[in-house]
């Protein structure tokens, strides 16, 4: 019996920076999981090869040492393509149903996955059978990752291993009220709603929290610690380690990665790891990305004035473009650090590594790289910013690889011309 084997590919279309700055479109954060995790978890299959954009080779090859990137294979094998671009549960379930020599496709003919024998490179035989789509499938824009996030937390929720606590006996408690002999929980924690919560044996949950599933699940993964008086509003992941603080308010269609620490009010957003937003102040609809800072009191807005659709500029060198979306809060890149009580506009972007202490309102599209102040904005110091990083993630027992200092070094010679 021939075993099928898994590729992803970053096919380096559409624009997802600043997220994609140090790592490919599939590694980003996209509900519960990456794209990368969603995939085989929904394929069954683990990843045996990456393509990724030849930027960003040498910092995914670090981060998969396992998994063959960017290379040709010696073996003539039965491969299942998908395209890392796609991230929603729904399609990816239909892409590990398809048959060998099947594609599934877009109406523009762009192929989202196929299972097919190669023999002796990545090119795809000419002849396939072609199944077609209609539903958008493929993102092009890193704000599209909103389209998908509700469907995938529920979805990536329904599959979370962890065992839900026991629900009430019918009719009791009123809602409102502690279930009563919830096992592993404190007294004092109250939970209500029709949906799952699913709470792990080693996570912390102090007397007071509330926990509110009535309009999706909830998932509190191993070591997190969750203080009171804080309530978590389903649908919502606080990933492995994460620490809430007091008084903190987490509400539906937030995910909180691994070792972050966040307080304030959260809404709608993706904090994808190693993060923290551990003071006050608003953050809805927002996606950061890894080791970020945000100081005290750092509040983002993501509802304009007039109830219009949010446009939104991803990169100094892209367009400003209607998201389509009401409802969208700000873009930070990995390693950006903001002072206390920053204000940012509607759709605000900020590029990898950029540190923000300013007092009035932020530009909407903050260039990577830079040292901000009211008086001036400069390129940051690749090495000083490589120190202060390895600073940084030295605290949680990490450093930056060489491949990553390479990246960054590219990313502030490339930036420099911003800030003449």
């Amino acid at each position: 019996m021939t075993t099928t084997r898994l590729m992803i590919i970053d096919d380096g279309q559409g624009v997802f920076t600043p997220l994609t700055d140090l790592r490919a479109v599939f590694e980003l954060r996209t509900g519960m999981h990456t794209t990368l995790k969603r995939i085989e978890q929904l394929t069954g299959l683990k990843t045996d090869a990456l393509q990724v954009p030849n930027v960003l080779q040498a910092v995914v090859r670090a981060r998969h040492p396992k998994i063959a990137v960017n290379q040709d294979f010696n073996q003539p094998s039965d491969w299942l393509v998908v395209n890392g671009r796609c991230c929603d549960h729904q399609i990816l379930k239909q892409v590990a149903t398809l048959e060998l020599g099947e594609s599934l496709q877009q109406t523009d003919q762009t192929l989202i996955g196929a299972r097919v024998s190669l023999t002796q490179n990545w090119n795809l035989p000419a002849k396939m059978s072609v199944v077609t789509t209609d539903k958008p499938a493929l993102m092009s824009k890193l704000w599209e990752i909103h389209n998908f996030l509700h469907g995938n937390l529920m979805d990536d929720i329904h599959r979370c291993p962890i065992k839900p606590i026991e629900q009430p006996p019918p009719g009791t408690p009123a809602p409102g009220s502690p279930r009563p002999g919830v096992s592993g929980l404190p007294g004092g924690v109250i939970v209500f709603g029709e949906h799952v919560v699913k709470v792990h044996p080693s996570a912390k949950l102090q007397p007071g929290v509330i926990l509110n599933s009535e309009a999706g699940p909830i998932v509190i993964d191993a070591n997190a610690l969750v203080e009171s008086p804080s309530v978590i509003q389903g649908p919502c992941y606080v990933g492995k380690g994460a620490m809430v603080a007091p008084m903190t308010q987490l509400r539906g269609d937030t995910v909180i990665g691994p070792v972050c620490k966040v307080a304030g009010e959260i809404k709608a957003s993706i904090i994808a790891g190693y993060s923290n937003k551990a003071h006050g102040g608003y953050l809805g609809n927002a996606l950061m990305g890894y080791w970020v800072n945000l100081g005290a009191d750092t509040t983002a807005s993501n509802l304009k004035n007039t109830y219009t659709p949010v446009r939104m500029q991803l990169a100094p060198n892209e367009p400003r473009e209607d998201t389509g979306l009401a409802n969208l809060g700000p873009v930070i890149g990995d390693y950006v650090r903001t002072g206390i009580a920053t204000c940012m506009p509607t759709g605000t972007v900020i590029g990898t590594g950029t540190m923000i202490a300013q007092s009035t309102f932020i530009a909407t599209c903050v260039p990577p790289m830079g040292f901000i102040t009211d008086r001036h904005a400069q390129v940051y110091e690749a090495e000083k910013f490589i120190q202060t990083a390895n600073t940084i993630m030295g605290r949680r027992g990490d450093k930056l690889t060489p491949a990553e200092e390479d990246r960054l070094r590219d990313l502030a010679r490339d930036a420099a011309g911003y800030y003449c």
